[in-house]
C-alpha cells in the first residue's frame, strides 16, 4: 500500500514537471511573438499621426502661397514666418558665383530631351544664382535643376546682366538629417545649401533663405525651375504613410493570428487527451513494478514421441 502511495506522488510529480517546460515554452512564444506586435501597432498609429500632421502642412503651405500680395520687405522679419510666400525682388546677378546643389532628381514630368544623357536620367543638381538687391544684400535664387550631363543641342540659359525682378518662393534650406555628406566649400563641392557657409565663401551677406524660381505653365527650359504645384509636395508624401501604417498593422494582425493558432491548440482537448495518453505511456515504460510481459507468455510445452 505504501508503496503504490509513493508511486502515484512520484508519477504525478513527473507529469507535473513534464508540464512545465510546455508551459514555460508557450508563454515564451507569446511572450516573443506578442511584443513585436504591440511595436507594430505603436508604429502603425505612428504613421496615422505623420499622415494627419503631413496633411496639416501641405494645407498650410497652400495657404502661403495663395496669399495675393508677395512680399516685399524682408528685413527684421523671421524667416520662418514668410516661408512659402510668394517674394518679388528687385537685383542684379552676379557673375561667376553661381553653386551647383547636387546630386537632386528632376522635376516629375520632365521632358526626355532635357535629362542627362548617358542613361542619367534625371539626375543632376539645382543652380543657385546670387541676386544683389538695392541695398548690397543677396539672396541665392535657386533657378532650377540642370543634367549632369547635358545633352548635344542643350543649351542653359544665360544670366540676364540688366536689372531684373524676380518673383519665388521663399525657402529656408535645414541641414539634412542623415545620408548626406558634409559640403566641402574649399572644392565647391556642396550637398545642401549651407547658406552661411555660402556667404562666408564669396564674401557676400543677405538673409538666411533662399528663393526657388517658378516655372511659367507649359514652358520647359533650362535651368527648369518647380511649379507651384510641386512646392506642396514632400519627399514621404501622406499616401506613402498610409502604405506604411497598412503595412505596420498587417504585421500586427499576423503577429495575432499566430499567438491564437497557439492558444488554441494548447484548448484543443483532442490534443490534450493525446499529450496524456503519451504521458501515461512514458510513467508507465519509466515504472520498475510494471514490467511487460509479452515476453514472458508461455511457451507450449513439447510433445513427448
Amino acid at each position: 500500500m505504501l508503496r503504490r502511495r509513493i508511486f502515484k506522488r512520484s508519477l504525478s510529480m513527473g507529469t507535473a514537471m513534464a508540464e512545465q517546460p510546455k508551459r514555460r515554452s508557450s508563454t515564451s512564444t507569446i511572450l516573443v511573438m506578442g511584443i513585436p506586435g504591440l511595436v507594430c501597432v505603436g508604429l502603425g498609429v505612428w504613421q496615422i499621426y505623420r499622415y494627419g500632421d503631413k496633411l496639416e502642412k501641405i494645407e498650410k503651405r497652400k495657404a502661403m502661397l495663395l496669399e495675393e500680395e508677395p512680399v516685399r520687405e524682408f528685413n527684421g522679419v523671421d524667416p520662418a514666418t514668410i516661408e512659402y510666400r510668394i517674394i518679388s525682388l528687385k537685383g542684379t546677378f552676379l557673375r561667376n558665383m553661381d553653386v551647383s546643389i547636387s546630386p537632386r532628381s528632376g522635376p516629375k514630368e520632365i521632358p526626355d530631351y532635357l535629362t542627362s544623357s548617358g542613361g542619367m536620367g534625371s539626375i543632376g543638381s539645382f543652380l543657385l544664382s546670387p541676386l544683389q538687391l538695392e541695398d548690397g544684400q543677396v539672396v541665392y535664387i535657386n533657378r532650377g535643376w540642370i543634367p549632369r550631363t547635358p545633352r548635344q543641342n542643350q543649351t542653359i540659359n544665360a544670366l540676364p546682366s540688366n536689372e531684373v525682378t524676380v518673383k519665388g518662393v521663399v525657402r529656408m534650406e535645414r541641414k539634412p538629417k542623415m545620408m548626406v555628406p558634409d559640403n566641402v566649400p574649399e572644392n565647391d563641392q556642396w550637398f545642401w545649401a549651407d547658406l552661411p557657409a555660402l556667404y562666408q565663401r564669396y564674401g557676400l551677406h543677405g538673409p538666411l533663405f533662399l528663393v526657388d524660381a517658378i516655372r511659367r505653365d507649359g514652358i520647359w527650359e533650362l535651368p527648369c525651375a518647380k511649379d507651384l504645384e510641386e512646392q506642396l509636395g514632400f519627399q514621404v508624401d501622406p499616401f506613402t504613410h498610409q502604405v506604411y501604417a497598412f503595412t505596420w498593422f498587417a504585421l500586427a494582425a499576423c503577429m495575432v493570428v499566430i499567438i491564437r493558432i497557439i492558444i488554441t491548440r494548447r484548448a484543443d482537448p483532442r490534443r490534450a487527451r493525446m499529450d496524456e495518453i503519451l504521458r501515461k505511456g512514458r510513467a508507465t515504460s519509466r515504472d520498475p513494478n510494471r514490467l511487460s510481459t509479452e515476453h514472458l507468455k508461455e511457451v507450449p510445452a513439447e510433445k513427448k514421441p
